[in-house]
């Protein structure tokens, strides 16, 4: 994940601001210069991946340095695919369906199968997804890959009705004369 421009104030005990900071890629920042006494940091922006958190961190300065580790919250969408198979009136709900998912990259990330009720609920984090359907009911086909957007806060689940529909077998008669 990109920390980049996740950026924090520090304060010293009095509430005076000292410096401002932005987290690079890996999510590092330094403050040089401190001298010894009580402090806290404070985040204040956030990038696109993350929440905005109202944390506050306190630390001390003294003749030892000493590394903090701040957690910050990525950005988390909630899926649920609902699967079916079947035409019309007639849907099934499709149980033990194998969904394999893929980052942006092409990158393997998880694989999830539906519950008897023929529904997976899934956490992504931010990005974007390719969902491939790996098994299906005997004699229906699967559905078409599709891609998930995980890159906008939603206050709702993103839901997806997935159906599979009957393979169409097609005859072809020649006649002989």
């Amino acid at each position: 994940f990109d920390y980049s421009g996740i950026e924090f104030e520090v304060y010293d005990s009095n509430n005076v601001l000292i410096n401002k900071v932005i987290c690079d890629s890996y999510g590092s920042f330094s403050v040089n210069n401190l001298v010894s006494g009580n402090y806290y940091l404070k985040q204040v922006k956030t990038n696109d991946a993350y929440i905005e958190s109202d944390d506050i961190y306190y630390f001390e300065v003294g003749d030892e340095t000493e590394v903090q580790k701040i957690e910050v919250i990525p950005l988390v969408t909630e899926v649920e695919l609902i699967k079916f198979y079947g035409e019309g009136e007639n849907l099934v709900k499709e149980r033990e369906v194998t969904f394999d998912i893929y980052n942006k990259d092409g990158l393997f990330y998880k694989s999830v199968a539906t519950n008897e009720d023929g529904i997976v609920n899934i956490d992504l984090v931010y990005g974007e997804y390719l969902v491939k359907q790996r098994n299906s009911s005997v004699g229906y086909e699967m559905v078409d890959d599709f891609w998930i957007d995980a890159r906008v806060k939603r206050d709702e689940k993103l839901v997806y009705t997935l159906v599979d529909e009957a393979i169409k077998l097609i005859f072809v008669i020649n006649s002989l004369n």
